[in-house]
Parts: C-alpha cells; sequence; structure tokens
C-alpha cells in the first residue's frame, strides 16, 4: 500500500490547526482511525465507498471503521465530533491512497504522483471550496486549470489518469475539512 495520505495529512495540518492547536492536534490521535483503517483493512473501505460498495461490502466497511473508531476513541477519549471527524478522515485518508496506488498502476511515475499534492496544496480556498460543488468538474476553466498545473507538474495528458488526478482532488479537499473540523472540536 502506497501510505501518502499520512504524509500529505502532515502537511494540510500544518496549513489549518492554529499554533498550539497544531500541536495538540497532532498528540491527539487524529489520525488514529485512518492508521488502523490503513493498516488493516484499506482496499475494502476504500472499495465500498469509492464505488459505492454492495449492502454488504458497505456494512463490512462500516463496522471496521466502527471498531476502529471506537478504539481511538477510548484510546484517546475523544468527543463524539473528534470520533465522527477522525471516522471521516479516515474514509478519505484510505480513498486517497486507494486512488494513489491506482496511478502507479497506471503507470505514473512518482514524481508526477508527487505533482498532484504539489497541485493541489497551491490551490486557494475559492478553489477548494469548488469542490463541494457536485457541478464542479463542468465548470471549464476551473478543470482547465487543474489540468494545466497537473500537465506542468509532469503529470500526463490521459482521461484516466487526470479524473483519478480530480477524484483526489476532490476527496482531499474533504479530508483538510475533516482535519479541521477535529482541531476545533478538541478546541471546545
Amino acid at each position: 500500500m502506497f501510505k501518502v495520505f499520512a504524509l500529505a495529512a502532515g502537511a494540510a495540518l500544518l496549513a489549518f490547526a492554529p499554533g498550539a492547536a497544531r500541536a495538540q492536534a497532532a498528540d491527539d490521535g487524529m489520525l488514529c482511525v485512518y492508521d488502523s483503517a490503513a493498516a488493516e483493512h484499506y482496499e475494502a473501505i476504500a472499495e465500498a465507498f469509492l464505488g459505492g460498495g454492495d449492502d454488504d461490502a458497505m456494512k463490512s466497511a462500516n463496522a471496521m471503521l466502527d471498531k476502529a473508531t471506537q478504539a481511538c476513541s477510548d484510546q484517546f477519549k475523544f468527543s463524539e465530533d473528534e470520533a465522527d471527524a477522525a471516522r471521516d478522515l479516515a474514509i478519505y485518508g484510505v480513498a486517497v491512497d486507494y486512488l494513489t496506488e491506482d496511478l502507479m498502476f497506471m503507470d505514473v511515475s512518482d514524481e508526477a504522483i508527487d505533482g498532484v499534492f504539489t497541485v493541489y496544496s497551491a490551490l486557494s480556498e475559492d478553489d477548494l471550496d469548488m469542490f463541494y460543488d457536485a457541478t464542479w468538474r463542468s465548470d471549464a476553466d476551473f478543470v482547465a486549470r487543474l489540468k494545466a498545473g497537473l500537465l506542468k507538474a509532469g503529470f500526463p495528458d490521459a482521461a484516466d489518469e487526470l479524473g483519478t488526478a480530480y477524484d483526489i482532488f476532490e476527496i482531499s479537499a474533504m479530508a483538510d475539512d475533516a482535519m479541521l473540523s477535529f482541531t476545533l472540536a478538541g478546541d471546545d
């Protein structure tokens, strides 16, 4: 498994968590559910959530996440909001790892995959907000800017690969919000 999400999460945490809250969140188990899910069940969880899995796959993925969330909640004494955010972060994290691994199977170079995260980290708040509009892919100017950034970073100009990179962008935006939610919940 290509565990890139944990590396990217650390960088995003530095960007979103202010001062002391940043240090506190890093030590309060924010990635605990993700670490557990990624270590044991990342493919099953990612496939269930990315592919809309059948009922049995979704039930199984939810049970795995529930177990990991409960264990982390017990260990770190999460509030309900922290537990929910950590669980969401696990889903998004394993999805990003899974899609990143897909890019590897598509023979996208490590440098081009790194470029996906470089392009993502350079997006503005307004750009990130675009991912919450279900029609963002129909915004030709926005998608053209994303594609131009990816191509400049050495990413292949191929529809499937670009589509996977766009999925990583969208899921990463949701993961950023889950990290912020976790941090803010810990400040309450």
